[in-house]
């Protein structure tokens, strides 16, 4: 990827661009999944005893053992487990007893509706506080950003869910303390499995409050990480830019100072911060574990935390393998939006 003037790219000048990311995309999640496979291997747990029972036979413990073909040699299981990659076959999961893949497909829908609306929330929350810190620097909002931004960044996650479980939930009975719904709301259709977009696309607006109330303080916890980083970045990319020929020229041509910051300079300054978005999207997805084990959010994190209990091998490698397609995929995404963002840029 390199810089040149618009007009230089040919008709098709992404097309090799993204040949080559797709097969980077391929060649990483191969890696991904000999190395998940080899540190699920080597942990000291006999997954087919954990799931027999504690009464089990050792003849019911065989038979379980030779059911997931957990007596093969380790390369045999390893070329079995990718083939059936290509088949779009995960395994069964020796806790559920269902498809690894029909798993994934019930609890992906709410990590990725938690981590989507987190985001959201770190995103506009962390872009608006940055820039306004970054354009007012040395004031009281620029000196509260910066204190809001430290102790995001050394604040754990988990802690803070804690906190906001025991206070807001727990004590003041504001929110409720875990969940996706309450126990007498219904789901809304399953339209995109989102509760959220759901109730809205239904007209469902009890279930819409419910699952807003639900989400919010998950959403909060796992976002404030994200936000405290995405707004120092802002504002450090504010300031580099105010200093520029480009934003000077702007407001000697007489141009608004809402104008100037909103659409000139905001502009060149989010192309570091979109980088970090995707990043952002990537560690929040492999990162739900505490916040959806504290608040009891039935998605990946809950799902990896149950099947890592009872060396689940299948479950946790075919987790692992959708959280790093994703993180992949988010940055693909990225870098397309750089051209966007800046049309200088090419992708060669």
């Amino acid at each position: 990827m390199g810089g040149g003037p618009l007009n230089e790219r040919p008709p098709y000048f992404m097309t090799g661009y993204l040949i080559r990311r797709i097969l980077l995309l391929g060649l990483t999640l191969l890696g991904l999944s000999v190395l998940v496979f080899i540190i699920s291997r080597v942990v000291p747990a006999d997954p087919a005893r954990l799931a027999a029972g504690p009464d089990a036979t050792e003849e019911m413990v065989q038979k379980l053992r030779k059911e997931f073909r957990l007596d093969d040699p380790l390369p045999i299981q390893y070329f079995a487990y990718v083939r059936g990659i290509f088949q779009g076959d995960l395994g069964r999961s020796i806790r559920t007893r269902r498809p690894v893949i029909e798993d994934l497909a019930r609890y992906y829908p709410a990590t990725l509706e938690l981590v989507l609306f987190s985001l959201f929330l770190a995103s506009i929350g962390g872009i608006l506080i940055g820039t306004l810190s970054g354009v007012y620097h040395g004031r009281w909002i620029d000196q509260l950003s910066r204190l809001i931004a430290v102790a995001g960044v050394g604040m754990p996650d988990f802690w803070l869910a804690l906190m906001l479980q025991m206070w807001m939930a727990l004590k003041w009975k504001l929110l409720p303390s875990g969940g996706r719904l309450g126990f007498q709301t219904p789901q809304p259709i399953g339209i995109t499995h989102f509760f959220l977009l759901d109730s809205l696309l239904t007209g469902n607006w009890r279930t819409f409050v419910e699952a807003l109330r639900h989400i919010l303080l998950p959403a909060i916890s796992l976002s404030f990480p994200a936000f405290a980083s995405l707004a120092r970045l802002t504002r450090a990319e504010v300031l580099d830019v105010l200093s520029a020929e480009f934003v000077k020229t702007a407001r000697a041509k007489g141009l608004g100072e809402g104008v100037v910051i909103w659409r000139h300079m905001l502009r060149n300054a989010l192309i570091p911060t979109t980088t970090m978005i995707g990043l952002r999207f990537g560690w929040m997805l492999g990162g739900t574990v505490m916040v959806e084990t504290v608040f009891n959010w039935p998605g990946l994190g809950l799902y990896a935390v149950q099947s890592a209990t009872f060396a689940d091998f299948n479950a946790i490698m075919g987790t692992t393998l959708l959280v790093g397609l994703n993180f992949a995929l988010a940055n693909l995404l990225v870098d397309l939006l750089y051209g966007v963002l800046d049309p200088r840029i090419r992708y060669d």
